[in-house]
């Protein structure tokens, strides 16, 4: 898990529709150390893996991506320069359970992912 070990949030708001959550990266991460030490870069994987995991929290359920239909990587992340940002995320739940996504991860008015997926619970 990226919680706590890679970034921290708390919810700034809940909708009928999903929450807007703001995330705030940890700059001294070892993830950095490997990507990259002289220009720290936020990998594409954290930013979804940081998306299920508050999602998950949220939702208090365990889903996994299923169905990735529109992930953007709009703007590089380097947390020296700015390590706080706003995860917007609509939820819609379909018939079988699993949920529709759409994210927004942002600064203001530079946006850094956006995401349109569909997520199915877990099998135990």
């Amino acid at each position: 898990m990226l919680i706590d070990s890679f970034f921290t949030y708390s919810i700034k708001e809940k909708t009928e529709a999903g929450f807007v959550a703001e995330i705030k990266l940890k700059t001294d991460s070892p993830v950095y150390d490997g990507h990259f030490p002289e220009m720290p870069v936020t990998p594409g994987v954290c930013q979804v893996q940081m998306l299920k995991e508050v999602l998950n929290e949220q939702l208090n359920a365990d889903y996994q991506l299923s169905k990735a239909r529109d992930i953007k990587f709009l703007n590089l992340i380097n947390p020296n320069d700015n390590n706080l940002f706003l995860l917007e995320v609509s939820i819609k739940t379909m018939d079988d359970n699993s949920i529709n996504v759409n994210a927004l991860m942002h600064n203001g008015d530079t946006k850094c992912m956006k995401v349109r997926a569909v997520y199915s619970q877990a099998k135990t």
